[in-house]
C-alpha cells in the first residue's frame, strides 16, 4: 500500500537545506529557480516529476502554490487559509491540510505558473470548521485536531473505496 505523500524535491536534484539557502539569498533579488518535484499530492495541477519554476519571494497570499522546507523535505502545496500572519497549506489532491503553520520566512518561493485550484468539497468543509476553532481555541489546538484527523484518515483510507462501493450498491438495491 502506497501512502499519499506531499510533493517533495528529488534528492538527486537538490537537497532541501541547499534549496532553502539558495532561496534565502535569491529572495533579495526576486530570482527564479527551476527544479523538479516528486509526489502525487498536487495532482492534477502538478504531475509527478514535473519541472516547475519558483519565484523566490516572501510575499505570498491565499491560493498561491508555494515550496517550503519541512524536516528533511521540500513540500510544494497551495496556501488554503491564513491564521493571523501565518498560513495553512494543503496539496490539491489531499483532503486534510498540512499539520504545520507557515511563516512568510518559511516559504522558499511561489510557483510562477498560475495553476487552477481543484478543491475537494470535504477539504473545503474541513477548513470551514477548523478556522473558527483556531480563532476560539488557538492555532495549537487546531493543529492538534488536524493531526488527529490526518491519523484517522490514514487508518480509514485503505478500506474506504470498498465501503463506498458497498454503500452505493445497497443504495441502488433500496431504490428498486
Amino acid at each position: 500500500m502506497r501512502r499519499s505523500t506531499p510533493s517533495a524535491a528529488s534528492p538527486s536534484v537538490t537537497e532541501p537545506q541547499q534549496l532553502a539557502a539558495i532561496a534565502t539569498l535569491w529572495k533579495r533579488t526576486g530570482r527564479e529557480l527551476t527544479t523538479r518535484f516528486t509526489g502525487a499530492s498536487m495532482r492534477p495541477a502538478i504531475d509527478d516529476g514535473a519541472e516547475v519554476t519558483l519565484l523566490c519571494v516572501d510575499n505570498v497570499r491565499l491560493g498561491d502554490v508555494v515550496a517550503y522546507v519541512y524536516g528533511d523535505r521540500v513540500i510544494v502545496h497551495r496556501i488554503v487559509a491564513q491564521w493571523g500572519d501565518r498560513f495553512i497549506a494543503r496539496g490539491d489532491a489531499n483532503v486534510l491540510p498540512d499539520p504545520v503553520l507557515l511563516d512568510r520566512g518559511d516559504v522558499i518561493g511561489k510557483l510562477v505558473q498560475n495553476l487552477p485550484a481543484r478543491t475537494p468539497i470535504a477539504a473545503s468543509l474541513f477548513l470551514l470548521c477548523i478556522t473558527p476553532m483556531a480563532r476560539v481555541f488557538g492555532s495549537r489546538i487546531a493543529l492538534r485536531i488536524i493531526g488527529v484527523c490526518r491519523a484517522a484518515y490514514r487508518r480509514l483510507r485503505p478500506g474506504l473505496p470498498e465501503r463506498v462501493r458497498r454503500f452505493r450498491a445497497n443504495r441502488l438495491k433500496s431504490r428498486r
